[in-house]
């Protein structure tokens, strides 16, 4: 286990990219995700909540300054990380082909990792949740394809959502295996996920309560994902992501260190850090997930 991270979708202004690069832990910052238009997200109520087991659903909508916050600070984001010695990675999230090369080559420009966010489920526009690029083959396909036409697949990570359907998952290896992406990063949350309080109330208020599952209750499923993809892309890095120090031990510790260790099991060079370190800004978390480091293969 070589890489330890924060997961995208908090560091997306200089000021948080800075507070990151403060984190003697980390080895990458990745940014965003960043979308061609600036994006407010979803509002109007709870965009993101979590359950007592640490369990996390949101339907943030991809908030972001957007292209234009990127072209004018980006420079600066990817300064600040370099000179804290941790390696930039930017999230990107199209809404087309043509707007992931955009992205692309805005990273490319930068000399940056770009990691293709193709797992997004939580974008609602006009009442309508938008398809989710990973279950879209031929969409995926294009989107790739536009992608490495502007940046190269060795400067590109690749993030999808998980796939329940086993076919679906081999699809996915075979296209992957054509290119030759540094990273895979397993996996994003997993779609459609409506959760109640005992009373009754939803957990969260926009999107109809239908969000992106992260935390405790995708550990399980992430860590199968990552092992299916270290066995079948030799040669590709696996960063796991899902479920890492979301849990509390019976001792009332963070299950960090733990959960760092079963994805260094099952073949992952490195991880991402989402719900545990978003639920309360809680920077400790990638302290105690550092501790399994010397622990694991």
């Amino acid at each position: 286990m070589r890489y330890l991270m924060n997961a995208a979708g908090w560091a997306k202004t200089v000021e948080q990219v800075r507070m990151l690069a403060k984190v003697p832990t980390l080895t990458h910052i990745v940014m965003g995700s960043f979308t061609v238009e600036p994006r407010e997200g979803n509002t109007g109520g709870t965009n993101f909540n979590v359950t007592p087991d640490g369990t996390a659903v949101n339907s943030l909508g991809l908030p972001n300054g957007g292209m234009p916050y990127l072209k004018k600070h980006g420079e600066e984001m990817v300064k600040i990380a370099r000179e804290a010695r941790k390696r930039p990675v930017i999230s990107i999230a199209g809404f087309s082909p043509g707007e992931y090369k955009q992205l692309a080559q805005v990273t490319n420009d930068l000399g940056v990792l770009a990691e293709i966010n193709i797992g997004c489920p939580n974008v609602h526009d006009g009442g309508h949740q938008k398809e989710i690029v990973s279950y879209n083959f031929d969409l995926l396909r294009a989107t790739i394809t536009a992608v490495v036409q502007a940046t190269p697949s060795s400067m590109t990570w690749i993030k999808p959502s998980p796939y329940a359907n086993p076919m679906d998952r081999d699809r996915f290896v075979e296209v992957v295996r054509r290119y030759d992406f540094d990273a895979i990063v397993a996996c994003n949350t997993f779609a459609n996920v409506s959760i109640y309080h005992e009373d009754g109330r939803s957990y969260l208020d926009v999107a109809d309560n239908y969000a992106g599952m992260s935390g405790t209750a995708l550990k399980w499923i992430n860590l199968s994902q990552c092992r299916y993809y270290a066995q079948r892309l030799r040669g590709i890095s696996v960063i796991g992501a899902g479920g890492i120090g979301s849990a509390t031990r019976t001792d009332g510790t963070s299950s960090a260190t733990q959960d760092v260790v079963d994805y260094g099991r099952v073949g992952c060079s490195g991880v991402q850090i989402g719900a545990a370190f978003f639920k309360n800004e809680n920077f400790r978390v990638f302290e105690e997930a550092a501790d399994a480091f010397v622990e694991s293969p």
